[in-house]
């Protein structure tokens, strides 16, 4: 495996390696404290994809939920957006849990790495963003 670090307004890095996927909970596990997570995935990737990153995450003391969405440019829209949140809301995901997007997350205009979604999800009532997420 090889860190990249990328300086950006918010720094972070990118973990690239052959057979991350199956060593993902691994991985996670060093960057977050929590280990509940949820999985948000397209109804093409996680068929392909989700039952590896599941097994890696069980084998490293992860619990989580998995929100997959349908595939296509008709899932980027708010209408995924509100349902992915009250996913979240129904499943008592909070700031200290984390999100492991699998290919992408809904947003219109384009996939995204999971930070729009997550800071809007756990704004605070004083509407301080807190991060705390990840992209596979």
């Amino acid at each position: 495996m090889k860190t990249i670090h990328i300086e950006a307004s918010e720094p972070y890095n990118v973990i690239i390696g052959s057979g991350i996927l199956d060593k993902s909970g691994e991985v996670v596990s060093k960057l977050l404290k929590s280990k509940h997570t949820v999985i948000v995935s397209d109804d093409n990737v996680y068929p392909l994809y989700g039952e590896r990153l599941e097994k890696s995450l069980t084998e490293n003391g992860f619990t989580f939920e998995a929100f997959v969405f349908p595939h296509g440019e008709e899932s980027k829209s708010h209408k995924t957006l509100i349902e992915l949140y009250n996913f979240l809301a129904e499943k008592n995901i909070t700031r200290s849990d984390s999100l492991i997007a699998l290919g992408g997350l809904p947003r219109e205009g384009g996939g995204g790495d999971g930070g729009f979604e997550r800071d809007l999800y756990s704004a605070d009532e004083a509407g301080k963003l807190h991060g705390g997420g990840s992209f596979l």
